[in-house]
């Protein structure tokens, strides 16, 4: 029954924000209604008309129009009529500040209320430029309703990393189709490129060249090629 919070998440690519993000508004979505978890991916949806049509579609169930104006006006309906808090994370959120939006779409939508006679709403918003303060970059206006907790994603440690791909293995493979040893050098690999990602793509490629072949076990070969 409170307000949403707001946050800024930052991490390098592959540390797991936008996974975590979603198993969380995943849970929440199953818990209660009255909160309305909403993802943009800013990276594909880079204006105000398609970042509105995601939050409309996600919050009513059903595709958006193509008028601004009536698409909000439907968002808040059915947040008003649900008593239900809006929280939308904007993921890759740097794209919006390239487009030139991204004070627009922070101070619409945190001033939601203001208009549209709703509860306020909060945003996650989320980069992998460490570089970049997306705090410093709302103007003043925005800076007075965006107040976010920072959530830092650190890189896994190698360790961490070996865990997350044996975790993948047990689930994708056949027990002993993935040795220690290959799975230590592709945890050493990963480690390197900083992106639990790679470790993934390369089991998975790894799996497919020994399926092919007619083999029950990976190799370090299938690794390494």
């Amino acid at each position: 029954g409170g307000s949403a919070l707001s946050a800024v998440l930052r991490g390098l690519p592959g540390t797991g924000k936008t996974t975590t993000v979603r198993r969380v508004f995943a849970a929440i979505t199953e818990e209660t209604r009255r909160v309305a978890p909403v993802y943009v991916n800013c990276r594909h949806d880079h204006s105000a008309l398609a970042v509105y049509r995601s939050i409309f579609r996600q919050v009513c169930g059903y595709p958006a129009g193509r008028h601004l104006d009536e698409i909000k006006q439907g968002i808040a309906a059915r947040l008003r009529d649900r008593d239900a808090a809006l929280v939308v994370c904007l993921d890759d959120a740097d794209e919006l500040i390239v487009a030139g939006i991204y004070n627009t779409i922070l101070y619409q939508i945190l001033r939601l209320y203001e208009k549209w006679d709703v509860r306020k709403a909060g945003v996650f918003a989320v980069t992998s430029d460490l570089a970049l303060n997306l705090y410093a970059e709302a103007d003043a206006s925005v800076r007075s309703v965006f107040r976010p907790a920072e959530v830092t994603f650190l890189p896994y440690t190698r360790a961490e990393i070996r865990d997350i791909l044996a975790d993948r293995v047990r689930q994708g493979l056949y027990p002993g189709v993935v040795p220690p040893s290959v799975l230590d050098l592709v945890a050493e690999m990963t480690a390197g490129e900083r992106d639990i990602r790679v470790g993934i793509a390369l089991l998975r490629a790894a799996a497919v060249r020994a399926e092919k072949d007619g083999r029950f076990r990976v190799t370090r070969k299938d690794v390494l090629d």
